[in-house]
């Protein structure tokens, strides 16, 4: 089916020139030369993508900015900028989610840039063509190349996987700036190559972040493939888990929840759900946190984990309701602002200005949760996912039977993770420490902490008898 694309620009001679490039690419393109007649386009078809100019008048660009979150918020929204004074007056590395934009362009624009992002899920699913592809080129000469440090992503070397065919860039670091070029997508993929870099000592391997959603995608599909094959160790499962909670927690950051975006990210909880119950050794999972600047990424990874082993020990919880609730720990700081969504936030550190402002998050998250199609369970669990049974909790102090049940296990699980992460302990020496402090287990439903425990139980006798 041909897909859908409104070009929305004041300059007629611009929309017709990217329109008949679009055109060449199998894209239907519309065009609309104010936002009233966007507004009236938008209502009459259900497009693919908007290309929205930022000084189109006749309703401005952010008057169709709010029209497409109220009645369409999955819908991609590329933005067209004049200068970069436009986007500083905007602050849009801040403000693009709450704007509801998925990229941003000052002019001139590039064709094949913008054609490269919006085509959305077509992008998210390229890595498929290339695998599908017949054979693949061999023995291609490795390239030097200088490109900003800040436009790639790294994976840890012994978490890369691959099939036979490379479908994406791959690059080492040679120092800031310089990177060498060592499989090209649509390659074969050579072991012996790869095992060659391990042996110099190089850790990392090295992805532009244009690649992200197809790699979220790609290892999502990866990942499931492990959890239904009995022949993957744990450690090779768990490394798997951690890496896709990676990319789809820097893409939820970075661009948002748009379609694709919560579509993954729902793939990733059922994966990890079903691999905390496949696996016998939690500590492949749960190890090698203990670095000197913890993440949020890393606290939503465990949280996530810690929030479907609760579940499974609950008999109250159905298998959907377990996807809801794990979905909603991966989400419970997307109410944070750009400069707190990086490193995990150490409350006792922060001053009383600092926590009044930080303990707004659950609510802002309710907030930015509310533009989207989400079940309730989800949304609730954000907002109250920081309340504590004795009512020492917040945004709304509220206590025992007040606070949305679901979120009682999310509090739990996070509480416990960030404990693991700031202490830098392992998670036995933390369940200990956690069980025994008095103020902890206040702040806590009993039930949850007995199911967290009984978890662990659990895994320990079987993996005694795995041994056996």
């Amino acid at each position: 089916m041909t897909r859908k694309i409104l070009i929305a620009d004041p300059d007629p001679n611009f929309s017709g020139k990217l329109s008949e490039y679009l055109q060449t690419m199998r894209y239907d393109c519309y065009k609309a030369q104010s936002g009233k007649d966007t507004q009236l386009k938008l209502f009459q078809h259900e497009f693919h993508c908007v290309i929205l100019s930022f000084n189109i008048k006749n309703h401005s660009a952010i008057e169709v900015l709010n029209y497409i979150k109220l009645t369409n918020p999955f819908l991609r929204v590329s933005l067209l900028l004049n200068s970069p004074e436009e986007v500083k007056l905007l602050d849009l590395d801040n403000n693009f989610k709450k704007l509801g934009i998925a990229s941003y362009y000052t002019r001139p624009i590039e064709y094949d840039q913008l054609a490269k992002n919006i085509a959305g899920d077509n992008l998210h699913r390229a890595w498929m063509e290339v695998k599908a592809s017949e054979g693949g080129k061999s023995n291609v000469k490795e390239e030097e190349v200088a490109i900003d440090d800040s436009e790639f992503i790294e994976v840890p070397i012994n978490a890369y996987f691959s099939g036979n065919l490379v479908c994406f860039d791959i690059y080492v670091q040679l120092s800031s700036g310089r990177y060498l070029l060592i499989f090209r997508k649509g390659e074969s993929f050579d072991d012996q190559r790869l095992a060659t870099y391990k042996g110099k000592g190089v850790t990392q391997l090295y992805f532009k972040k244009e690649d992200r959603n197809q790699m979220m995608d790609y290892y999502n599909h990866i990942h499931q493939k492990m959890v239904n094959s009995e022949t993957i160790s744990d450690h090779t499962l768990a490394s798997t888990t951690k890496l896709s909670h990676q990319f789809v927690f820097d893409e939820m950051m970075t661009s948002g929840l748009y379609k694709e975006m919560l579509d993954n990210s729902k793939k990733l909880v059922t994966n990890t759900i079903n691999s905390i119950k496949r696996v016998r050794d939690l500590g492949n999972f749960v190890d090698n946190f203990f670095n000197d600047n913890p993440s949020l990424r890393d606290h939503s990874y465990l949280s996530c984990l810690y929030t479907s082993l609760i579940c499974q020990n609950l008999d109250w919880v159905g298998q959907k309701s377990e996807q809801d609730f794990c979905l909603a720990s991966m989400l419970q700081n997307i109410g944070l602002s750009a400069d707190k969504q990086n490193a995990l936030v150490d409350e006792t550190k922060l001053s009383p200005e600092e926590l009044a402002e930080y303990q707004k998050h659950p609510m802002q998250g309710y907030k930015v949760l509310l533009k989207y199609t989400l079940s309730e369970n989800i949304r609730q669990i954000v907002l109250h996912h920081h309340e504590k049974s004795d009512g020492r909790g917040y945004p709304q102090n509220i206590s025992g039977a007040k606070i949305y049940p679901p979120a009682k296990i999310v509090y739990v699980a996070a509480r416990f993770s960030e404990l693991i992460l700031l202490r830098k302990k392992n998670a036995i020496t933390v369940l200990g420490e956690f069980i025994n402090d008095r103020d902890e287990v206040l702040g806590c439903d009993p039930a949850i902490i007995r199911a967290l425990i009984t978890g662990f139980i659990k895994k320990k006798e079987s993996n005694k008898g795995k041994k056996k």
